[in-house]
């Protein structure tokens, strides 16, 4: 049921930023649209999203727009296999509104991180839903 709820916010997200940006092409002289982004942040109204790959990142910036502070967990060039997460890694995760994640097992490091301390209802993983392809294990 959380899964739902959270993918409705993002739909409301996408559609209310399609909105804004029609108002503002279609009043370039008037700031008011701005100005009403820059209230939201002032007012901390913007959700605290966290992903975990930069391309995840990517994805969720393009979404949620100004309606979201987006911080990703992993940087550049780091294997999300081999990564472990800091304190402080932990303690954004558990501080975000919001967690998005690639799925499949690709992030291992998330699954105990839920299952100590990370509330699963705030998880979204992007390959939810998707029927996997089951294939032959090449690794030596």
């Amino acid at each position: 049921m959380k899964k739902i709820s959270i993918i409705i916010v993002m739909l409301l997200l996408v559609v209310s930023t399609g909105c804004q940006q029609v108002d503002q092409q279609a009043d370039m002289q008037e700031p008011a649209a701005s100005e009403n982004s820059d209230n939201n942040s002032a007012d901390g109204n913007r959700l605290k999203v966290l992903a975990t790959t930069t391309i995840v990142g990517d994805v969720v910036a393009q979404v949620g727009g100004d309606a979201i502070d987006l911080e990703v967990l992993l940087p550049v060039g780091v294997d999300p296999h081999g990564f472990n997460p800091t304190p402080e890694d932990v303690a954004k995760m558990a501080d975000a509104d919001l967690v998005f994640a690639n799925g499949l097992g690709f992030e291992e490091f998330l699954e105990p991180m839920i299952a100590n301390s990370l509330s699963a209802d705030k998880v979204f993983e992007l390959s939810d839903g998707i029927v996997v392809i089951e294939g032959e294990e090449h690794h030596d």
